[in-house]
């Protein structure tokens, strides 16, 4: 699969799956028992409790206001419903803008001077729906005054005309009528403020999971779904609190693997670290390779050309390293270091696969911006240099190599830290005959 097709999948995998199982689960539930139903029924708010506890734990802002928020809304549509016109605001409008906004928050910690403001904020909004509810709830009437209901059931009536697909009234196919006839029940009072709204929000939450890229950001987008499946199909009552306890469940499942790849990946070139090397380590087989990889004269193209290009450096050979073939899995060992583990795999093979990486890893053209300070002879052009800053930029390319050392399991006894030792070696010895060269251990 093309790297850049994994990408945009894999991130998408688990709310796929929560979601599509929930929805595969849609004709079954209405035939178990009633204990189930209570558990359905409050399986959100202990859900959401958890959410809660762990976002105070690792003191998470945005999914402490994402859960409320979410809950908030959820609560709303199950206990009032969407017939007055306020609460229909606050489920199709309202709540989808929160949740957008909440997305495209930077994490600035929950204990902090932004994590009270923003609580304040929502309790603010709280505080004014309850009073609407109570005193002024006609306010919003004016909101219907441009109501969608002829542009939808217009168009919809026009599909049904010109469609020459039936399908069979059974199993899911009846579920897909159901959701139909849900979503024209759905589209048909909504404002056009609201459908404005709730188009934008869904569009941001959107974009801002790929902008983030990070566990919570998908496990935000994968609770925002729900939470539009669930309005939108507007299920009966038991389906409603499966899909928020799904919704809630991603929410949990992706805080926990992003504390993980904190503890676990390496910030600057997103690849596992140490400590995911030595778990691996232990979870190989009695047939593997191991390749320790360093890129050479490092230290002195650091001084040369300063630590932010040096960054830069290691980002795209780490990015080269992880795109390394015959199974192999890259890991930033450490400083200027990494490791690639071949489970299954001879030495020659993994040699093999490596000599791809240290190729174009050699063959790469980093364009490095240098900063050149103008010396302003006249005021005009002392002028144009303070509007464009005090330096030209100068354009300069620049090639960076990696030495290779590869050892095998192949002695009954022999320790990883035995096969590590090996390949350790093996790169001193690369490193000695000349460097960008990959040396096997024998």
């Amino acid at each position: 699969m093309p790297n850049w097709l994994d990408r945009l999948i894999q991130p998408l995998s688990l709310p796929v799956i929560v979601l599509a199982m929930t929805f595969l689960g849609v004709p079954y539930l209405g035939s178990f028992p009633a204990a189930v139903g209570e558990v359905f029924a409050t399986g959100p708010y202990w859900a959401a409790l958890i959410a809660l506890v762990l976002a105070i734990a690792f003191n998470r802002s945005r999914v402490a206001l994402y859960t409320l928020t979410l809950v908030g809304g959820f609560f709303i549509f199950r206990y009032f419903g969407t017939e007055a016109p306020l609460w229909q605001f606050v489920v199709y409008g309202l709540t989808p803008v929160n949740l957008a906004i909440i997305c495209c928050y930077r994490e600035r910690g929950l204990f902090t001077l932004y994590g009270f403001l923003r609580l304040i904020i929502i309790g603010t909004q709280a505080g004014i729906i309850a009073w609407l509810a109570t005193h002024n709830a006609h306010l919003v009437d004016a909101w219907l005054q441009f109501n969608l209901n002829d542009l939808v059931m217009q168009g919809l009536q026009l599909m049904d005309n010109t469609s020459v697909i039936t399908l069979p009234e059974d199993g899911h196919a009846a579920t897909i009528a159901t959701w139909s006839i849900g979503l024209r029940a759905m589209l048909a009072p909504l404002t056009l403020l609201e459908f404005a709204l709730l188009g934008l929000a869904g569009l941001t939450i959107i974009v801002t999971s790929w902008r983030f890229y990070t566990p919570v950001a998908f496990a935000l987008f994968g609770a925002a779904a729900g939470y539009y499946l669930l309005i939108l199909t507007r299920p009966e009552t038991l389906l409603v609190d499966a899909y928020m306890l799904a919704s809630l469940a991603l929410i949990c499942i992706g805080l926990l693997r992003d504390s993980h790849d904190m503890a676990y990946r390496d910030d600057l070139t997103s690849l596992p670290q140490r400590r995911a090397f030595n778990e691996q380590l232990l979870a190989v087989g009695q047939h593997y390779s191991l390749a320790m990889l360093d890129i050479d004269h490092f230290k002195k193209f650091n001084d040369t050309h300063g630590h932010d290009v040096g960054d830069q450096v290691l980002q795209m050979v780490a990015s080269q390293i992880n795109r390394v073939r015959g199974g192999g899995k890259a890991f930033r060992y450490g400083g200027e270091e990494f490791a690639v583990v071949f489970n299954g795999k001879n030495k020659a093979d993994s040699a093999y696969s490596l000599e791809h990486v240290r190729k174009s890893i050699a063959g790469y053209a980093m364009v490095i911006r240098e900063h050149e300070r103008i010396d302003a002879t006249d005021e005009q052009l002392a002028k144009n240099s303070r509007q464009r800053g005090s330096y030209r930029k100068a354009n300069k390319k620049v090639h960076v190599t990696i030495s290779i050392g590869v050892a095998e399991h192949n002695l009954r006894g022999q320790t990883p830290e035995d096969v590590l030792k090996l390949a350790d070696e093996a790169l001193y010895k690369a490193k000695k005959n000349g460097r960008n060269q990959i040396v096997i251990a024998e």
